[in-house]
């Protein structure tokens, strides 16, 4: 058993925590007690256990994301020739990041309160998921189909659509199970690859010379490469897998996921800003077709 101070602050080993919280056995140690109070949850965000990069890392990511909101709102939007919507899109895809990172931190914070803590918790960072994967779609389909409405429009109308879907999918009494691990990978993984779809559909609507394209193709090449490492470590528990009980604080792959996710959904911000300034800037060219 690892102390710190305390038995109120004790880390226990794998063998000796609860079945809920008991998801995987290659972490050996580093596990929070099951803490009675939301308050005891709070402090321990200040603990060294298996958890703190999984809060820290999103926590960290929520906080950029409100200043960020902020500075695209304040700053970059009123100093260019932009409508109502261009606010809209950019709120709405940064509160959905926001919420996405701050309900994936409060899980891992405060999922050691107890069994029914845990499942209303993992609930919410699946909520948080969902809303962060609608948030990656907003953008780069109003962007990328500006010169398209009825494309647009339409494609914006399917991500809701699949938001419902995952939505209605938590309802299962299963879907919190540990048994439905690799069923909820699957399906949130079906859902991002959606996105190839308008993807390549986009890519045909213009040509290789507009700039638009030789812009934004290599920044979706990244994220959808960030994305994938990031799901491979979430998949193969690596490196965890190959060196149980080394990696138990620091570097397992739910951390590297963690990391992964973050910094995909700080580059597609960034993506995204690009693609607006772009798009005040420039009018529809002639090589986009009308489809």
């Amino acid at each position: 058993m690892l102390c710190r101070g305390t038995d109120s602050t004790c880390l226990r080993t794998y063998d000796e925590i609860p079945s809920f919280l008991q998801g995987n056995p290659c972490i050996r140690s580093g596990y929070r007690v099951e803490l009675r109070t939301k308050l005891s949850c709070l402090k321990s965000l200040f603990w060294l256990s298996n958890e703190t990069v999984n809060v820290w890392s999103h926590l960290v990511a929520f906080l950029y994301f409100v200043v960020a909101s902020i500075w695209v709102n304040c700053v970059v939007i009123p100093d260019t020739l932009s409508t109502w919507w261009d606010h809209f899109i950019f709120t709405f895809y940064l509160t959905c990041f926001q919420i996405s990172m701050l309900f994936s931190a409060c899980f891992h914070l405060f999922n050691c309160c107890g069994s029914e803590s845990y499942k209303w918790w993992l609930r919410v960072d699946l909520v948080g998921v969902t809303l962060g994967l609608c948030g990656c779609y907003i953008p780069g389909v109003y962007y990328a189909f500006h010169c398209h409405e009825h494309i647009q429009m339409s494609y914006i109308g399917t991500v809701c659509l699949l938001v419902l879907l995952c939505s209605t999918a938590q309802l299962h009494p299963l879907f919190l199970s540990h048994r439905w691990h690799w069923k909820r990978l699957v399906l949130y993984s079906a859902v991002s690859l959606f996105g190839i779809i308008p993807f390549i559909h986009w890519i045909t609507t213009v040509s290789f010379a507009v700039s638009i394209l030789q812009l934004f193709y290599p920044k979706v090449l990244i994220l959808y490469l960030l994305g994938s490492i990031g799901a491979l470590f979430y998949a193969t528990r690596f490196p965890e897998k190959f060196f149980p009980g080394h990696v138990d604080l620091f570097g397992a792959s739910h951390q590297w996921w963690h990391i992964l996710t973050a910094l995909a959904l700080v580059w597609w911000h960034l993506a995204a800003v690009e693609l607006f300034l772009y798009r005040v800037t420039t009018s529809c060219p002639m090589t986009e077709k009308h489809v």
